[in-house]
């Protein structure tokens, strides 16, 4: 247990902080993506007068009110003023300027257009809100002159790194108990009986489904496969790279043939807590900066 806690509070961050910041990054350009396209849905989404039916609003004062403005009847006029602080705020933190009030005005307008809209949303709207309050709490590295502010940032670095890293594992952790315990994994037919749903599939896919009974069968395991031993190689070095490039096709293929874009695009930034392609150093809204 005291290794347990001496690795949160007190290992070295001198390797993560760059792979945090283009994790931030990749995160609020996918808050942008997001934005522009809930703009070509806004009518049906958004407007007073559509028939989509509005979440029930809390009653009081709180932070559930907080995070839920949008669904109050005295703010509906308000929508379109989110919509433009959060894709200017998701932009301004892209690119460095007053990353952390851009990162929590990102946080807190995000929310409100996804509990708006509550749903229509997917697990992985969820995470993008969880990861974008935990980033809140995590420095740039750049070093303070105060050495107790030094040291609170140092230990709020760590223990919101590790929570990020804990949160994503925790993901794949409980979606492979849950299909453990569903005959449908165990016998091979939870992605045959998926790609029936036409809400879930490509309408040219549907007619060859019976062909392919067997091999959907073979993807259910290799899926179920997959979910249950990423939390094991994720933390073996050697065998983490190819993971992921594994995890990138799984979640391609989840966004092409099942159309659950925004989820596998939220997953896909989170791959990039614990591996970064070289490539990405190239980039220079994405390179590191020369103080860390």
């Amino acid at each position: 247990m005291l290794q347990i806690i001496d690795h949160i509070f007190y290992r070295d961050l001198s390797e993560e902080y760059p792979r945090i910041r283009i994790f931030r990054k990749c995160l609020l350009l996918y808050c942008v993506f997001f934005i522009i396209q809930s703009l070509f849905e806004y009518q049906l989404l958004f407007d007073p007068s559509a028939s989509f039916v509005l979440p029930a609003h809390p009653q009081g004062r709180s932070l559930l009110t907080l995070m839920n403005l949008l669904s109050l009847p005295t703010m509906e006029n308000f929508t379109g003023l989110f919509f433009a602080v959060a894709g200017l705020s998701a932009l301004s933190g892209f690119f460095d300027f007053y990353p952390k009030i851009s990162l929590s005005l990102t946080f807190f307008t995000i929310t409100n257009i996804q509990n708006r809209i509550y749903p229509t949303l997917t697990g992985g709207d969820e995470l993008l809100s969880m990861m974008l309050f935990y980033l809140i709490f995590i420095s740039n590295g750049k070093k303070s002159a105060c050495e107790i502010w030094e040291t609170t940032r140092k230990s709020l670095d760590r223990a919101f790194v590790f929570v990020c890293k804990a949160q994503l594992i925790l993901v794949y952790v409980i979606s492979a108990l849950f299909k453990w315990m569903s005959p449908e994994w165990l016998q091979g037919e939870a992605l045959s009986q998926i790609l029936n749903t036409p809400e879930f599939s490509l309408f040219f896919l549907q007619p060859h489904l019976p062909a392919m009974h067997y091999f959907l069968a073979i993807l259910t395991w290799l899926s179920l496969a997959y979910l249950s031993l990423f939390p094991i190689f994720i933390f073996i070095k050697p065998a983490r790279k190819n993971l992921l490039i594994i995890g990138l096709a799984f979640h391609a293929c989840i966004a092409i043939f099942m159309g659950l874009l925004n989820f596998s695009l939220v997953m896909v930034c989170c791959y990039t807590l614990f591996y970064t392609p070289s490539f990405f150093s190239k980039i220079p809204a994405l390179r590191p900066a020369q103080n860390l």
